[in-house]
C-alpha cells in the first residue's frame, strides 16, 4: 500500500520542520438511523476511547509522569539455567504449543550460548520466538554483528546500550541491576538494542526501534498480562513506550501512528504534554545506515503489500512506512495488552 502523497508530506513537514520535539455523546434521535460503532474498534475496547490513561502512574517512568518515583529493580530471586529456560519455554508456548520444543533446543543451541552467556539474556532471546523480533535470535547468534550480549555497565545511565569496541565489534551490555528482571521484559529491550549494530546512532533510528520495541512488549504482555503488574524498573521504563504507541492513533481508530496533528490531546495524560509517538524525538535528526534486521522487522510489522523504501535506511520514509499503520497485532491483541498494563479511556480533550 503506497503512502498518499499529501500524508507523505505531512509526516516530512512535522519531522523536519520542528513541529517533532526533542527525545464522549448526545441523546440519538429515535427516527434516525442507529450509529454504528467505528470499525476497527468495539464498544467493550479500550481503544474506542480517544485516549487512555494509566490506571497507576506510578508503573510509568518519571520522564513522562515527573511526579511518581523511580521504582526499584527486580531483587530476584536469581534465573538459573533450569528457571530461565523454563520461562521462555513458557512465553513461547503461550503463543504458540507446537514451538515449544523449538524453545528448549534453542536455549541450549551452542552459537547463541556462546553471544548470550547469561541465562536471563538468553532467555530472553529465546523468548522472542512467535514476536516481530524473532529475527533478532540468529542476528544475534550467527549473524556476526555482536561478539557478546552481557549485563554490565552501558554507561550514561541508560537501561541497555549497544557498544562498539575499539576493534570494531559490537556488544549489547544489559544494566547489571536487571539481572532478576522477567525474561518477558528483558526481549523487548534486546529487541532494540539489536537494531544498533554499528557505532551510528541518531534520534531517527532510536525512534524507529523504540517503535518496535513497543510493539514486542505488547505481544509479551498479550503472552503474560501478569508482565504488566510488574513494579520493577524495567517495567516502568517500558511502560510509557506502549502508552505512547497505543494513544498515537485517531478517535475511534485502532491503526498505530507515529505522527498526528500537533494539535492532538497528549498521549500522556496526566503526565508531560506530547502530541503523539514522533515528538518524543529531535526534528534535526539524520538518517543512518539501515541492516537487514530492519527489514526483517518492518516486513513483520507493516501491511503485506506495502513497498519498502529502497534503500530501507533510519529515516524519514521508514517512518513514513511505519507510519502508515502495522499489521502484526490485532485490535483484539491491542486492547488486550491495554488492558494488561491497567490504561483506562479518558475523552478526546484529556
Amino acid at each position: 500500500m503506497s503512502v498518499p502523497q499529501g500524508r507523505r508530506r505531512a509526516v516530512i513537514v512535522l519531522l523536519v520542520t520542528g513541529l517533532v520535539a526533542g527525545g464522549c455523546g448526545e441523546d440519538q434521535d429515535a427516527s434516525e438511523p442507529p450509529v454504528s460503532p467505528p470499525p476497527a474498534a468495539t464498544v467493550t475496547s479500550p481503544l474506542a476511547a480517544a485516549r487512555l490513561a494509566p490506571g497507576d502512574e506510578s508503573q510509568f517512568s518519571p520522564t513522562y509522569y515527573p511526579d511518581v518515583a523511580v521504582l526499584e529493580p527486580a531483587a530476584g530471586p536469581e534465573w538459573t539455567e533450569e528457571r530461565a529456560l523454563g520461562r521462555a519455554v513458557e512465553l513461547v508456548e503461550t503463543r504458540d504449543p507446537a514451538r515449544a520444543e523449538e524453545a528448549r533446543k534453542l536455549f541450549a543451541d551452542p552459537d547463541l550460548e556462546a553471544v548470550v552467556p547469561d541465562p536471563v539474556l538468553r532467555a530472553a532471546a529465546v523468548s522472542l520466538l512467535g514476536t516481530i523480533a524473532e529475527p533478532v535470535i540468529a542476528w544475534l547468534a550467527t549473524g556476526g554483528h555482536f561478539r557478546q550480549v552481557e549485563l554490565g555497565d552501558p554507561g550514561s545511565g541508560a537501561i541497555a546500550r549497544s557498544l562498539a569496541d575499539p576493534d570494531g565489534t559490537q556488544r549489547i551490555v544489559v544494566d547489571e541491576r536487571l539481572r532478576f528482571e522477567d525474561p518477558g521484559l528483558l526481549s523487548a529491550v534486546l529487541a532494540h538494542e539489536a537494531l544498533h549494530s554499528d557505532g551510528e546512532v541518531s534520534d531517527l533510528e532510536e525512534l524507529i526501534a523504540l517503535s518496535f520495541q513497543a510493539l514486542v512488549h505488547m505481544q509479551q504482555l498479550v503472552a503474560d498480562p501478569a508482565l504488566g503488574s510488574e513494579r520493577t524498573l524495567l517495567a516502568q521504563h517500558l511502560n510509557p513506550w506502549v502508552l505512547a504507541r497505543l494513544n498515537t492513533r485517531e478517535p475511534g481508530s485502532t491503526d498505530l501512528r507515529l505522527v498526528l496533528p500537533d494539535s492532538s490531546p497528549t498521549i500522556f495524560p496526566g503526565g508531560i504534554d506530547r502530541p503523539y509517538f514522533a515528538a518524543l524525538f529531535g526534528p534535526a535528526a539524520q538518517p543512518t545506515p539501515g541492516n537487514a534486521l530492519l527489514k526483517d522487522l518492518a516486513e513483520a510489522v507493516v501491511k503485506p503489500d506495502a513497498p519498502l523504501p529502497d534503500p530501507l535506511d533510519f529515516s524519514v520514509e521508514t517512518v513514513e512506512l511505519l507510519d502508515a499503520g502495522q499489521a502484526a497485532l490485532s485490535p483484539e491483541e491491542l486492547a488486550r495488552a491495554a488492558e494488561a498494563l491497567g490504561l483506562e479511556p479518558v475523552g478526546a480533550g484529556a
